[in-house]
């Protein structure tokens, strides 16, 4: 469980950073080389985590961007 939890924090991390959301820098060398044995280790659950934060931070910053309500 944690090691989810801290994939998806990386990849939300990132993605805020990438599309420049966050106002300061949070990603450090250490953290670049924690997530990169992360993804060597399991690289399944960071592909798929960070498809959900740039799916979650492209919602953030622009919202629905297919047009369905849920009426």
């Amino acid at each position: 469980m944690l090691l989810s939890l801290q994939s998806l924090t990386l990849a939300v991390l990132a993605r805020l950073t990438a599309h420049h959301i966050l106002r300061y820098q949070v990603s450090t060398a250490d953290f670049d080389e924690a997530w990169a044995t992360l993804a060597r280790l399991c690289p399944g659950l960071v592909m798929s985590d960070l498809l959900i934060a740039e799916a979650m931070v492209v919602h953030a910053k622009y919202g629905d961007l297919i047009g369905e309500t849920n009426d």
